[in-house]
Parts: structure tokens; C-alpha cells; sequence
């Protein structure tokens, strides 16, 4: 397999697990709301409360943003062979799995994205060894661009919830019939 097949791999696999929580999400917190935030009431009640106010199209927003990002990188480290850059997200999304992987343990039951996290985990996984296998990549700087990754996922994450939070209310707006507006 080409090096650049390998890169395009990865938005593929990124796709795959945000669909499965684009299709899972809405469902499963309008099940599960109440007995999360009893059995969290600090963390889960957060949490729960940003996706209540959340339609599919806004969280697909959120989605849509984040395959942005990882279609640019992917697209600098196919043109500039920057591999650390492309590796270091690549690390920082298995490490987003791993977290999705120890909800679902603490819950004791399916949460959306288990099924994809374990699948697209292994894959992305093998995708950095494959890569580190054919060039060597520098570890220090494999490692500095994952914490760069790390901050900028939480940093990231904390702004896209304020936009997609707007646009659901742009998008509450310009779903009423126009005698209503």
C-alpha cells in the first residue's frame, strides 16, 4: 500500500466512528438521560445537557468541523511528508477512543461509539506503527505534536460546543414557517 493510501486511510476511519455517533447520539442520551444524570449528577448532567440542546444537524456541524482538520493535516503530511504532525492526531484521536472506551466501562453498558472506537482504534493504531515502520519517525516530536493535538482537541471542543450551541438556535430560527418569524 502507498504511504499517501495510508494517510487517507485515517479521515476514513475518523468518519466512521463520528457516523456511528451521529446515528446513535440523539437516541441513545433521550434513553439514557435520566439515569446518567442520577448516577453522575456533577459530570453527567453536564454532559447530558449539552447534547439535550443539540439536534443531529448541529452535532453534525461539530462533526463536519473536525473532519476539516483532519482532511487538512492529512492533506499537509501527504504534500510535505510531515508525518510526526499527521501522527501526533492520529495518537490523540486513539487517545479520544480510549476515553470513549472507559465511559462505556463505567457506564456497564453500550454508549455511542464503543463499536467504532474498539474497530477504528485498532486501525488508526496500526496505521501510526505502519507509518513509524516505513520512516522512523522522530519519537520527541511524534510526542510534542500529540500534546499538541491533546490541547488543541479540548480547546477545540469547548468552542465548537458554543458555535454548534448558536447554530441550533440560528437553525430553531429558520426552521419556523415564515407567518411565524
Amino acid at each position: 500500500m502507498k504511504t499517501e493510501t495510508l494517510l487517507w486511510l485515517f479521515p476514513v476511519f475518523f468518519m466512521i466512528h463520528e457516523f456511528e455517533e451521529i446515528i446513535m447520539m440523539q437516541a441513545w442520551v433521550q434513553r439514557n438521560k435520566n439515569s446518567i444524570t442520577t448516577r453522575f449528577p456533577k459530570i453527567g448532567g453536564k454532559m447530558i445537557g449539552h447534547y439535550t440542546k443539540l439536534s443531529t444537524a448541529s452535532f453534525s456541524l461539530a462533526i463536519f468541523e473536525e473532519f476539516l482538520v483532519v482532511a487538512i493535516i492529512t492533506f499537509i503530511a501527504v504534500e510535505y511528508n510531515y508525518y510526526a504532525l499527521w501522527t501526533g492526531m492520529v495518537l490523540a484521536f486513539v487517545f479520544h477512543l480510549v476515553i470513549h472506551i472507559i465511559q462505556t466501562m463505567v457506564l456497564r453498558q453500550y454508549t455511542p461509539a464503543i463499536i467504532t472506537s474498539i474497530l477504528t482504534g485498532i486501525l488508526s493504531s496500526w496505521l501510526a506503527l505502519e507509518l513509524n515502520h516505513r520512516f522512523m519517525l522522530n519519537l520527541t516530536e511524534t510526542i510534542i505534536w500529540f500534546g499538541v493535538w491533546l490541547v488543541f482537541l479540548i480547546i477545540n471542543l469547548q468552542l465548537i460546543l458554543k458555535v454548534v450551541v448558536s447554530f441550533e438556535r440560528w437553525l430553531q430560527r429558520f426552521s419556523r414557517p415564515e407567518s411565524e418569524s
